[in-house]
């Protein structure tokens, strides 16, 4: 069987699996812009441990993230191939990513820079609340866009974090605006 029609069937079960979310940027990305244009033609039983290294050393300018999740992609295919004996042994067992790769430092505000930028919220409440609530508690920008006011508590001080707003991607049916639940 050809690489490109099994993934094909994975994919199909993976996708009433996971979030539409979580499928797009986790399974649909790396299979339709990487996997397949790679791999695609390719008889499973041709995938070697050799082929599985050239893809990633073809791909090493992405991220060490990104290259897990396509490691995920490709070992998950793979190992239902083995276990519907189409192959008889996954080459990703033996793949190992590099480990520790260091990842890119993050920006982030210095405490000086983070003061400025409470101040102008302050002084500046109608549009500074959000940003102001973000710096303070360390919730998202999708947390921060599903509050509403049945969840702010004026007496308690207090704000419960109920859902999320989110931009729903790939494929979807109605408003691609939605409201999804928290992650924990």
């Amino acid at each position: 069987m050809i690489f490109n029609q099994y993934m094909e069937i994975v994919r199909e079960i993976k996708k009433s699996e996971i979030a539409v979310n979580s499928f797009f940027t986790g399974w649909e990305c790396p299979i339709r812009k990487y996997l397949v244009p790679c791999l695609g033609d390719m008889p499973l039983e041709s995938i070697s441990y050799t082929e599985i290294r050239k893809y990633f050393l073809t791909h090493s300018h992405l991220s060490h993230e990104t290259l897990k999740s396509h490691y995920q992609v490709l070992n998950t295919v793979l190992k239902w191939a083995q276990y519907d004996v189409l192959i008889e042994r996954n080459p990703c067992e033996r793949y190992k990513l590099n480990v520790g790769v260091p990842t890119k430092d993050r920006q982030c505000y210095t405490p000086e820079q983070a003061e400025l930028i409470l101040d102008y919220c302050r002084r500046r409440p109608v549009d500074g609340i959000g940003v102001f609530l973000m710096l303070k508690t360390g919730i998202c920008r999708a947390e921060m866009l599903g509050i509403k006011w049945t969840d702010i508590h004026l007496k308690e001080r207090t704000i419960e974090i109920r859902r999320n707003i989110i931009e729903q991607q790939g494929e979807y049916e109605g408003d691609r605006v939605v409201e999804a639940p928290t992650k924990n």
